[in-house]
């Protein structure tokens, strides 16, 4: 349920694609702040998810004692696609930090609470690095590693143990045409990555983090 969204007067812009086709994953978070900033549209938004959970859970983020976000609890559940709209610089890519532990890059920023991820508690998890591979994010500016368009999107795959040329061949296909990138590039697979367009690089890192096969998948704007 949605309670609050922001504990400033702006509200940021989070889609939250859920991408599991085995398991069943249910998000529950909470966020709680000091001051209200929906507008009527999302206070309308609000009331009717308020329906779905008892929003048992909870967590507070900030940076140097400024709250960042707050006031928010909900719960998402399998195959379901979560939004929030609305200006940036309020606390939205903070909180897709938060839900993959990327906050211990950042040493200024304070995540008390709890988020839970299929039952467990994320805060509590020793491999985050098991967590990560099971959330895949992406941010607005995309980050084409340098290599081929075929390998930024084998590496994964490769990483977690398929060495099949015909398995790796069959994955980078499929992840280009669910990015929408695949008739644009599939004649140059083995061109630089960097080399595409602004938009074709945002597609690929789309097709990077799906080649995962994530539990669940963040859009940042």
């Amino acid at each position: 349920i949605m309670r609050k969204l922001l504990g400033r007067t702006a509200f940021a812009a989070v889609s939250l694609a859920f991408a599991t086709e085995a398991m069943a994953t249910e998000w529950n978070v909470s966020l709680w702040g000091k001051r209200r900033a929906f507008t009527e549209h999302v206070e309308k938004l609000a009331e009717l998810v308020s329906e779905k959970t008892n929003g048992e859970f909870t967590l507070n983020i900030s940076y140097g004692g400024e709250v960042a976000l707050g006031g928010v609890s909900l719960d998402v559940r399998q195959h379901e696609i979560f939004g929030v709209i609305g200006p940036a610089n309020a606390g939205k890519t903070s909180f897709l930090k938060a839900l993959n532990r990327m906050d211990v890059f950042n040493s200024s920023m304070r995540v008390e609470g709890d988020i839970h991820f299929n039952g467990h508690d994320i805060r509590r998890l020793k491999n985050i690095y098991a967590l990560r591979s099971r959330i895949g994010v992406v941010f607005p500016l995309p980050v084409g590693l340098p290599m081929t368009v075929y390998e930024n999107v084998a590496l994964a795959p490769r990483l977690r143990g398929v060495s099949d040329k015909t398995e790796l061949d069959i994955i980078v296909e499929r992840c280009l045409q669910r990015a929408a990138l695949w008739d644009e590039v599939k004649d140059r697979l083995n061109s630089l990555g960097s080399l595409l367009s602004g938009g074709q690089q945002q597609r690929l890192t789309i097709a990077r983090a799906l080649s995962q096969e994530p539990e669940l998948l963040m859009l940042d704007e």
